[in-house]
């Protein structure tokens, strides 16, 4: 009799209260169901979205990279030409200094004292003047005028590959800015 009273009161009170619960715990846990498919939708769009950015600035990227290898090869190009130019232009002039010389050692082989004293005079005083000029400073030729020019030209060459250094560093320091951008 007890537990047929007992029995009597679980159904007719508790279990619809528990099956009531029950429901709610279902529909709870398909409501959170629910929240964790759109959740998981929701990163993998960001997800995505990340990595296309992430792409998109690596992209950009290479073509700052391409941009500054071009520029820095063709500034090295430039400075070769100049170089050239410089160089062949200091060749002209050693070898017009060495006609010079072969021109003043003809003379001065031809130096004749014996004989006629007017002949002997003009000749010593030709002599004299070929040798002076000569002896003259000629621009850049004497005293180091090569290396001067090829010290400029190394100059110029450090000046292009500082500047273009100057530019990748720029761009490499960009790249954690890049990496944060393309997470947010």
């Amino acid at each position: 009799l007890k537990l047929n009273a007992a029995l009597q009161r679980l159904c007719a009170e508790e279990l619809p209260r528990l099956e009531s619960l029950a429901r709610e715990r279902v529909e709870h846990n398909a409501q959170l169901g629910q929240k964790a498919v759109a959740l998981r939708r929701d990163l993998s769009l960001t997800i995505s979205q990340g990595r296309q950015r992430l792409q998109e600035a690596f992209v950009r990227m290479r073509a700052s990279l391409g941009q500054k290898e071009s520029q820095l090869l063709a500034g090295v190009e430039e400075v070769a030409r100049v170089a050239d130019v410089a160089l062949s232009t200091r060749a002209t002039q050693v070898e017009e200094r060495a006609g010079e010389v072969w021109e003043c050692h003809q003379q001065l082989s031809n130096f004749d004292a014996h004989g006629d004293e007017v002949r002997a005079l003009n000749a010593y005083a030709a002599s004299k003047i070929a040798v002076l000029h000569y002896l003259e400073h000629t621009e850049g030729i004497d005293g180091g005028g090569i290396s001067t020019v090829l010290e400029s030209v190394k100059s110029q060459v450090r000046e292009v590959l500082q500047d273009q250094v100057e530019s990748v560093v720029t761009l490499a320091n960009d790249v954690p800015q890049i990496r944060r951008g393309a997470w947010t």
